[in-house]
């Protein structure tokens, strides 16, 4: 592996493997004459298989290339549609920008508080403590929605973190006591877990038109090299955002590619497993590191803070010389995360080479360091 030419990403979270019926549908994609068509106008075809994977109606899901599309439309549009609602709202936005804030937690998926920032929302974190596994602050969240409504977004399981920050059971009675808030709750990796230890709840939105669920394929069902990502919400909120768009949102081989892999019921199981095995292999030899405190994970990565005077953005910096690439966080608001990075699981071969790097790289510096006169 050459380190100066193809450097092994672990910043994005890639997924590993797809369902092995995809390999059948590109076979079956070989023809000259086999990508001529578009698919139905609606993706009526996708969205049935979707809303039946999430038990909700087809009505209730909002496809397009990727969640990333969704959450940059999504949330803008929900927030300005309250603003314009109430003149009050619509005077405090256009005095001091504090109108209807976007809610979320300091340690989250990093593109939305500073979208919403570049747009001119305003963005009120609640803070995730490593002492106490980064456990959402319920009572802080309620204090926080007392004082005003919001969008809360919540990534669930976390990214960075990798913990489930709210359950089925924590979140409803939050739909019901604020009607007036919008819970954009993002699972992106929810896939990684069994029904069993995490209830799932994009069928509330059957009750809770307060509530969005976006979930995507790039993770658990690796297929991010065909972006497809879907928000299971009011029909409403579905009709609003698609008449905003051309129709045909999302591809006919994309297609083919997640009706195979929802109706693979090995899938999910094998990656799973194989997610488990390997990550498992990553944090006990990161935990073996003394630079290195590793967080629990639930999901495709992992959360670390460095010590003995090493800073991600050294830690980043030294991988990347030695071909791997690891992701470090840009500071936002007050907020600073210069001790952490975080680590996608790769394949086998792919996180042998990294853990083979990182501990060269840490135990170099120590070298070094013992090796200077005192």
């Amino acid at each position: 592996m050459d380190a100066r030419t193809t450097p092994v990403d672990m910043v994005l979270n890639h997924g590993t493997y797809c369902s092995a019926r995809c390999a059948a549908v590109l076979e079956g994609k070989l023809g000259r004459t086999s990508l001529r068509s578009y698919p139905p106008a609606d993706n009526r075809d996708l969205k049935r298989a979707l809303a039946r994977d999430a038990g909700v109606a087809s009505d209730n899901v909002l496809v397009a290339n990727g969640s990333g599309p969704i959450l940059k439309s999504v949330i803008p549009f929900l927030i300005e549609r309250k603003i314009k609602r109430s003149p009050l709202r619509m005077a405090r936005f256009l005095l001091k920008r504090v109108a209807y804030p976007i809610i979320t937690t300091n340690l989250t998926y990093s593109k939305v508080p500073a979208g919403g920032v570049r747009v001119g929302l305003r963005c009120v974190l609640v803070p995730l403590d490593p002492a106490r596994g980064f456990a959402l602050d319920l009572p802080a969240l309620e204090a926080k929605l007392q004082q005003h409504d919001g969008l809360v977004y919540l990534c669930n399981p976390n990214n960075p973190t990798g913990n489930v920050l709210i359950t089925r059971a924590e979140l409803e009675p939050l739909l019901t006591r604020y009607p007036d808030s919008y819970f954009f709750v993002d699972e992106a990796y929810v896939h990684y877990l069994e029904a069993e230890e995490h209830a799932p709840i994009a069928d509330l939105v059957l009750r809770h038109p307060n509530l969005i669920v976006l979930r995507s394929f790039s993770f658990a069902y690796g297929l991010a090299a065909v972006r497809v990502g879907y928000a299971v919400c009011a029909p409403a909120i579905v009709q609003q955002v698609e008449a905003k768009h051309t129709p045909h949102l999302v591809g006919q081989l994309a297609t083919d590619l997640v009706l195979a892999s929802l109706d693979d019921p090995e899938h999910l199981r094998f990656v799973r497993a194989e997610t488990s095995r390997e990550r498992a292999r990553l944090c006990e030899a990161m935990s073996a590191m003394p630079a290195l405190e590793v967080f629990p994970s639930r999901t495709n990565f992992v959360l670390c803070r460095t010590r003995d005077g090493w800073t991600g953005k050294r830690v980043h910096d030294g991988l990347l010389g030695r071909g791997v690439k690891v992701k470090i966080f840009e500071p936002f608001a007050s907020e600073s995360y210069r001790d952490y990075f975080r680590v996608t699981v790769g394949v086998p071969a792919e996180n042998a080479f990294f853990l083979e790097q990182l501990g060269a790289l840490l135990q170099g510096a120590s070298a070094a360091r013992e090796s200077q006169p005192s």
